[in-house]
């Protein structure tokens, strides 16, 4: 299975006009998964997330061909991943999964280095999120939250208390 970085645009074919799409969600959320069979026989898919601003991607990819018989299976794979099993699509990190710069407590998710974070922050380097600022805390900033989302099939990554 391929999970890709670089998302679709809304404009794009998988998110305007898909061959099936399913919607899902809990009380107050809107999403969709998205599934067109490519030239190749594959499976491109695109996980969207209805928030304040509207429709968002926040994963996509693409499952071989083999790992689905039809179009409801593969959205169901999609889904299956988006949960792993029975959970609600947010992963809860371990704290020392985030680096903390500073007073403000800026956060950023760290890669598998832990030198390294998902924006290119690191411990010796000014953050872009402040978490001082009511209402962010615990947070890290747009550009990790969007790369994670689309590493790990559309969820959410969130410190564990």
């Amino acid at each position: 299975m391929n999970v890709t970085a670089k998302l679709p645009a809304l404009d794009s074919a998988i998110v305007r006009t898909p061959d099936h799409h399913i919607t899902l969600g809990e009380p107050g959320v809107r999403r969709r998964i998205h599934i067109t069979r490519t030239t190749t026989g594959a499976w491109q898919w695109a996980h969207l997330l209805y928030a304040v601003g509207g429709w968002t991607v926040t994963a996509a990819g693409e499952l071989p061909a083999e790992d689905a018989a039809n179009h409801a299976t593969a959205a169901q794979t999609i889904e299956d991943h988006y949960r792993e099993g029975n959970g609600d699509g947010v992963d809860r990190l371990p704290l020392d999964a985030f680096t903390v710069i500073g007073k403000s407590r800026e956060a950023h998710i760290r890669r598998d280095d832990p030198t390294a974070t998902y924006c290119g922050k690191t411990s010796g380097t000014q953050a872009v999120f402040d978490t001082s600022v009511k209402g962010h805390a615990r947070q890290h900033c747009i550009d990790c939250d969007a790369t994670y989302r689309a590493e790990h099939w559309g969820r959410i990554a969130l410190p564990a208390h």
